[in-house]
């Protein structure tokens, strides 16, 4: 989920946020730190998957500014 504003005709700020549900065995991040993804939870409501918590679902606020040239 996302909003933008837009400041000008060329420049817009925007503003969210973003969550990555990886499913069983994925490890997608957002590709821009080390944030390891733990692939050994197998998402069938284990005690072993419990404490494994929300490794496979990164998230994030973005924030940021635009301008075309």
């Amino acid at each position: 989920m996302t909003y933008t504003y837009p400041l000008s005709k060329r420049t817009h700020v925007y503003a969210g946020y973003v969550k990555v549900n990886n499913d069983r065995n994925a490890a997608y991040t957002f590709s821009i730190n080390g944030y390891t993804i733990n692939t050994t939870c197998t998402g069938t409501g284990s005690a072993a998957d419990l404490a494994c918590g929300s490794n496979g679902k990164p998230d994030d606020f973005v924030l940021g500014m635009i301008h075309r040239f």
